[in-house]
């Protein structure tokens, strides 16, 4: 809450994360965001950057013991959430170079990102694995939408958010790169439901999951997956809420996904006939 030039008292919404992550669907609406947004009353914010760049900026005088040890300790404690310590920087550095060998093509800056938040080399191949796959995924999809003339369109998905591969592919790489969470891809069937395949994250005990896939919109759940599924290793888990309508287990995926050994570009037709 600010005070504008002309006394009025004016509402803004400040939403602050770890890394500056945009808000779920069930958080808050992107519609409702974005009418936020177009009236200047939404700030993003972040603790890795935003606040410890306040932190670091601020004027404490030389006697005020107490506040500048409080200020030290929250700012470390930050550090080590985000990742910036010094002794984590050196290994991060470490990681980027064994990185290069494995995530070939992918530059400096983009390394230092995905490990700034993933943590770990594990995770950090998980990521690049993973997005690499949904984007080619979504290549073969947008060829089928045309090949079968179809009015359905394709969309990478992050946290409910819907990014179109055609012109926002870095602003849904940056989402993910953000939040680690609710990743995946969708045909839309409306203009709030479609197929969706969606990771969890990249934990080791991470579930990958397709099925239908709401957008807070509880009159479409009139759709249905095929009863086929109930022969793909499990049955269909009917979900009473507003983000799956009914969904299937299908991690077992990722297990083949990060095999060495597996023929990625080989099984992009299996998968994305699931949608059609």
């Amino acid at each position: 809450m600010c005070v504008n030039n002309y006394g009025r008292i004016q509402v803004i919404l400040c939403y602050l994360t770890l890394f500056g992550t945009l808000p779920e669907e069930n958080s808050l609406p992107k519609n409702t965001r974005e009418n936020l947004e177009n009236k200047n009353k939404f700030i993003q914010l972040s603790y890795n950057q935003d606040i410890l760049n306040w932190i670091n900026a601020l004027p404490i005088k030389v006697d005020e013991h107490v506040l500048q040890a409080a200020l030290i300790q929250y700012k470390d404690t930050l550090e080590g959430l985000c990742n910036l310590r010094e002794g984590n920087i050196m290994e991060l550095q470490k990681t980027i170079e064994n990185m290069k060998s494995v995530c070939y093509g992918t530059s400096q800056e983009e390394l230092t990102a995905i490990l700034k938040n993933t943590q770990t080399m594990e995770q950090s191949c998980k990521y690049y694995i993973f997005t690499k796959f949904i984007i080619k995924l979504g290549e073969v999809m947008i060829e089928l939408v045309k090949s079968k003339n179809s009015h359905s369109e394709v969309f990478l998905t992050c946290n409910q958010n819907r990014f179109n591969p055609l012109n926002q592919q870095k602003l849904w790489e940056i989402e993910v790169l953000n939040g680690f969470s609710n990743i995946g891809i969708e045909l839309s069937l409306g203009k709030s439901v479609g197929f969706g395949l969606e990771l969890e994250d990249f934990s080791p005990k991470s579930n990958l999951s397709f099925g239908i896939m709401l957008h807070g919109k509880p009159s479409d759940k009139s759709y249905s997956l095929s009863t086929d599924w109930k022969d793909e290793n499990g049955t269909i888990k009917l979900i009473n809420n507003d983000y799956w309508k009914e969904y299937v287990d299908v991690s077992w995926l990722l297990k083949m996904l990060y095999s060495p050994s597996f023929d990625t570009d080989g099984h992009l037709d299996n998968v994305a006939s699931w949608f059609f």
